[in-house]
């Protein structure tokens, strides 16, 4: 779908003829909210990750990590949204590029067996 999308808006132009400017505003609030945005995900995943009590049984750990795991992808998904959008609105590859970096970051975020051990410490107790 993505590159039906990107080859369509390649073809016709973009969606809504938005002056240079407004573009430049838009690329300028997406980065805005990726600084803020990104590192509050982080920040929100680490503090609720160091409350997890030790006691808990490894079933309840992985559910409060899931929960404040997906609550750190979100942030990252509604940006990559939010660019794609920009970038069907004004057909500036620059969007595409800072779509990417979002795909990196959601891609190097994936979760496997070694990271949730470790981010959940379970030989803390």
């Amino acid at each position: 779908m993505f590159t039906v999308t990107v080859y369509f808006s390649l073809t016709y132009g973009p969606m809504l003829g938005l002056p240079k400017n407004n573009a430049e505003t838009l690329k300028s609030i997406i980065v805005i909210l990726a600084l803020i945005g990104m590192p509050a995900g982080y920040s929100f995943n680490k503090r609720r990750l160091k409350k997890i009590p030790g006691e808990l049984l490894l079933i309840e750990k992985l559910k409060i990590y899931r929960s404040s795991f997906f609550i750190k992808i979100v942030f990252v998904e509604a940006l990559a949204i939010l660019t794609l959008t920009g970038y069907l609105i004004t057909s500036d590859n620059v969007f595409l590029l800072i779509f990417g970096l979002f795909f990196m970051v959601y891609l190097l975020n994936t979760p496997n067996k070694e990271k949730i051990t470790s981010e959940i410490e379970l030989n803390r107790n």
